[in-house]
C-alpha cells in the first residue's frame, strides 16, 4: 500500500493576482500540485523579479 506522499498529486489551475490596489490586477493562471508550488511557478513563468511585487502576489484556486 502506497502513502499518501509517495502518490503524485493531479496539478489544479491556479489564478495568479497582483494585490496593488483595488481591483487586484489578474496576471495568469498556472498548474501547480498546490498552493506554494504555484506560487514558485507563477514568479519563474511571469519572470516577477522584483521581490516587493512577489510579496504582493495572491494566488486562489480556480473552480
Amino acid at each position: 500500500m502506497r502513502s499518501k506522499k509517495s502518490r503524485s498529486k493531479k496539478p489544479i489551475r491556479f489564478e495568479i493576482y497582483r494585490l496593488k490596489g483595488s481591483p487586484a490586477a489578474f496576471l495568469g493562471t498556472v498548474y501547480a500540485p498546490d498552493q506554494e508550488r504555484a506560487l514558485m511557478i507563477a514568479i519563474k513563468e511571469l519572470n516577477i523579479t522584483n521581490p516587493e511585487y512577489q510579496k504582493r502576489l495572491l494566488v486562489r484556486e480556480s473552480a
